[in-house]
């Protein structure tokens, strides 16, 4: 076995599917975000040569719908052609690959899955790598200095039994850069660029290094164009409509610059006092959404205030007590120690997010709620923008 395979890898691209939730952005923000899902990207195609990986995988969906007029492929074959110069593959799903533009082909660094039998490349570092959809299980036969399967569903451990040195990278379009293992052989990536608020949190690519069929660092590379957030504002009894403005406009000011993209952001409003029941004037917190979108800083923006309602606030003090007992233990908890969370906080368990009571550093990616996750995130792994 030669040097470890250094990976990015990407969920869903999803060109030329629309973002949703700016139709309350200001007009000029609307414009900027229609090229949103081209940028993240591009952004992918930077970092990669920017951090000189053996090739970049594309483990979801590239151009889902077909536009009239699209220039998508043109694009495509333009990011992929920027990839040769720096020896860097381009490892995509057979299915997901559209047909290149009218007479061309697709450059030669890409390499797409086939359905019967594995595909074979090698790195400019001379390592052969083979490559299956893993639909067949002779496409995992062979000797090779790396295995890799792309697409499809995270494997059983019953399958990675069955096929040692073999490394799996997935897709899954419900998770949030959902960085997940199976025994460190498998590694499933959510969408490179969120499409609205229920997909709020950093989005990107994963940087892997791959020995041995399992992966030895992780990194999450931020490429999204826009970042989604949602916040929460806890009134009382002290609270004016001045300081929330203030503190609606400080905080969205701090999103945008950790986010280090275009930040938008969409409120809610809880707690007790007079000043929270006048917010239940469309109109009043409308005024107040207009003011704040003023002052904030170029590339921030503001798509909407609610009131929390009774329910609301109750799920969030349940949530709030999750995240308090996850970041206390993350502290102390070793990448192969697994815990009862039943134990480390007060609530009971009903109140554990699904298959989350016994869980293991590595693995509770898998089962937290999103929202849990972006306000973990800081404690979680290490992540930087793109070059």
């Amino acid at each position: 076995m030669g040097e470890s395979l250094r990976l990015l890898q990407a969920g869903d691209v999803n060109l030329d599917v629309p973002l949703y939730g700016i139709g309350d952005l200001p007009d000029e923000l609307q414009r900027h975000l229609a090229n949103a899902r081209y940028e993240s990207f591009r952004s992918l195609i930077d970092a990669a040569i920017h951090r000189r990986v053996d090739a970049i995988v594309l483990a979801g969906n590239l151009l889902p719908v077909r536009l009239p007029g699209s220039p998508a492929r043109w694009f495509l074959h333009e990011q992929f052609s920027r990839l040769t110069a720096h020896a860097i593959t381009v490892l995509v799903r057979g299915d997901a690959l559209p047909t290149p533009p009218a007479g061309l082909a697709w450059p030669e660094n890409v390499v797409p899955t086939a359905a019967r039998h594995a595909v074979r490349w090698m790195t400019r570092s001379q390592q052969t790598v083979r490559v299956s959809d893993g639909l067949h299980p002779y496409d995992l036969s062979g000797v090779a200095d790396h295995q890799l399967v792309v697409g499809g569903q995270l494997p059983t451990q019953q399958r990675i039994d069955h096929s040692p040195g073999t490394f799996w990278a997935c897709s899954d379009d419900s998770a949030v850069t959902a960085g997940s293992s199976n025994l460190d052989r498998a590694h499933r990536c959510g969408p490179l660029q969120g499409s609205g608020f229920e997909d709020c949190g950093p989005h990107g690519a994963w940087e892997l290094a791959i020995e041995r069929g399992q992966y030895r660092d992780l990194r999450l590379v931020a490429c999204d164009a826009v970042h989604w957030q949602q916040e929460e504002l806890l009134l009382d009894s002290s609270s004016t409509r001045t300081t929330v403005l203030t503190e609606m406009v400080n905080r969205a000011t701090q999103l945008h610059k950790r986010a280090g993209t275009t930040t938008v952001v969409r409120w809610l409003l809880s707690g007790e006092g007079e000043l929270l029941n006048t917010f239940w004037s469309p109109r009043v917190r409308q005024d107040l959404l207009d003011e704040a979108r003023k002052r904030c800083p170029t590339g921030c923006s503001m798509a909407g205030l609610e009131v929390a309602t009774a329910a609301q606030q109750r799920d969030d003090l349940q949530e709030s007590s999750l995240v308090s007992a996850f970041r206390h233990t993350l502290s102390t908890l070793t990448q192969s120690e697994t815990i009862d969370f039943l134990l480390i906080g007060d609530f009971d368990s009903q109140s554990i997010p699904s298959g989350c009571r016994m869980l293991s550093r590595q693995r509770y990616l898998d089962h937290l709620e999103p929202r849990i996750v972006e306000r973990l995130r800081g404690d979680l792994l290490p992540t930087a923008r793109s070059a």
